[in-house]
């Protein structure tokens, strides 16, 4: 019996790419529905371990 896996080869994308092709996407979907806003992390539910490693990223000069 032979195996049914896909042949197709999977493409790398650079990240740049990839930020270009979503930045591209987020725009065509903000231009059809502009109230619809994109729900982001604004930090009120973080454990205490990443608000450590976020502490100590910003003591190293890191902007996370």
């Amino acid at each position: 019996m032979e195996l049914k896996t896909s042949k197709k080869k999977n493409k790398s994308v650079s990240f740049q790419d990839f930020g270009l092709g979503l930045a591209r996407l987020r725009a065509e979907k903000e231009a059809v529905l502009p109230s619809i806003q994109i729900l982001r992390n604004n930090g009120k539910r973080r454990s205490e371990t990443k608000k450590i490693i976020l502490e100590a990223l910003n003591k190293a000069g890191s902007n996370w």
